[in-house]
């Protein structure tokens, strides 16, 4: 079986993600050209009928004013562990509503969150799918899709 991930799709549901948890005021704006380099990564997997990573690369900047819309609190005022707790909700919702365009069976794993760059973090052997590039308050946000090699022929 043979499933993609059309940028679209992907688009919109990050977008509405945002929307929902961050501020429907705050829109990601698609950035253009080479990606800049995101330093914390959260990722969820999806196994069963398409099996692959669903990533969310943020700068420090981004992952904590992100963190600080989401707690409604100062970013400042925020420590690690409450920044890493946003990132992993946010990849856990967007991988979520991605799976649910998957036909049954579709399994989603708890998140994590890791520093590094989505293109380079935990994919082990996998085939790129999907990157898409966001700006958000003048900061880096990137949705990076990667399907398992193991899965050939899905």
């Amino acid at each position: 079986m043979t499933t993609t991930f059309t940028e679209d799709a992907i688009s919109e549901i990050t977008r509405m993600v945002w929307a929902a948890i961050i501020d429907p005021s705050d829109e990601l704006v698609e950035r253009a050209g080479e990606a800049p380099r995101r330093e914390l990564t959260g990722m969820v997997e999806i196994s069963g009928t398409w099996t692959g990573s669903v990533c969310l690369g943020f700068s420090r900047r981004a992952a904590r004013q992100a963190a600080a819309a989401m707690f409604g609190a100062d970013a400042d005022a925020l420590d690690d562990d409450e920044v890493a707790d946003a990132v992993g909700e946010l990849v856990n919702v967007v991988g979520g509503n991605l799976k649910g365009l998957l036909p049954p069976p579709a399994q989603l794993s708890l998140p994590s969150v890791r520093e590094g760059d989505p293109t380079t973090v935990g994919t082990g052997r996998a085939e790129l799918v999907s990157e898409l590039q966001f700006d958000w308050c003048d900061e880096p946000l990137s949705v990076v899709i990667w399907r398992a090699d193991d899965a050939a022929g899905d």
